[in-house]
């Protein structure tokens, strides 16, 4: 993150304009030192401490207010899903660490493309035309389905549509939905009639999400590729070589599966356990939105 210095008192809001969101009621400078989380336009998202405390938060400040700015400062461009919330207090960033901004009851909310840990970036109504931005605990978003991570599914699911975890072997592996689980072990050959078996995906093989889950900032997926698993929770499968690295595929490479079974299973549910079957270079679980 960047560093920036607002060399006067200058005031912080809500949001990035002052008609539609209003001021927080407080000022940051002269002289502070401020972190810089992002850029919107003409506008910072600033975090900073209240005080002397250890209390912090997260404000917008336009960019003409802070100079001597210092490292590299990220453009971000959010956009949101309306979604309903429960009643549950909104917070100034991404934690109860930070000071509370307000409150949200069983109304309409934004839900933007911002996650941090168990917490989400949302916009809401407060009186007349004027809004607030502020964090909420993702799980108070009532109607929301959110995918999580398959190593802790305490947390959103935040990699890319591709995402390879760096974990050791026999590390658990979760439901990151609701959904039908494919369990299979899927391979390849250098030909159809080579006795030269090369492993793709290994054990795995396939997530197909219920209707309605999605991540947090907004993707969703046909079903979700598992591989390379050392084991699959329940089932048995072939005892092929694993880190068959790199794959002599080819043009005449052909894919095959041996399904073992299709389970429904709920988010959070064990899958199996991490491995290194398949096209695989070392330990890790591959996942990949299709």
């Amino acid at each position: 993150m960047a560093t920036g210095i607002a060399v006067s008192a200058s005031r912080v809001y809500f949001g990035p304009s002052t008609s539609l969101y209003p001021s927080e009621g407080s000022f940051v400078g002269p002289n502070e030192t401020v972190i810089i989380v992002w850029q919107e336009g003409a506008w910072y998202y600033i975090e900073y401490f209240i005080g002397t405390t250890a209390t912090k938060k997260r404000m917008y400040i336009q960019t003409s207010k802070l100079s001597s700015i210092s490292g590299s400062v990220i453009s971000r461009t959010l956009s949101g899903t309306a979604k309903t919330a429960s009643a549950a207090i909104t917070y100034t960033g991404p934690g109860t660490g930070y000071q509370a901004a307000g409150s949200v009851g069983a109304e309409s909310v934004i839900v933007f493309n911002e996650v941090s840990g168990n917490f989400s970036f949302i916009e809401y109504n407060i009186s007349g035309t004027q809004k607030k931005r502020a964090y909420i605990e993702t799980k108070r978003l009532a109607t929301s389905k959110i995918m999580k991570d398959p190593i802790n599914p305490s947390l959103n699911f935040t990699g890319r549509n591709h995402a390879d975890f760096r974990v050791s072997r026999g590390t658990p592996v979760y439901a990151m939905c609701d959904g039908t689980f494919k369990f299979a072990y899927i391979w390849g050959k250098r030909s159809q009639t080579s006795p030269d078996s090369y492993l793709s995906l290994g054990r795995g093989i396939r997530l197909t999400p219920d209707s309605g889950w999605q991540t947090a900032d907004g993707r969703t997926a046909s079903y979700i590729q598992y591989g390379h698993l050392s084991s699959l929770n329940g089932y048995s499968t072939p005892s092929y070589i694993e880190n068959c690295y790199p794959s002599s595929s080819g043009t005449n490479y052909t894919e095959n599966n041996v399904v073992i079974a299709y389970k429904a299973v709920k988010c959070g549910d064990l899958i199996g356990y991490s491995g290194n079957s398949g096209n695989s270079s070392g330990p890790h679980l591959h996942i990949q939105f299709v």
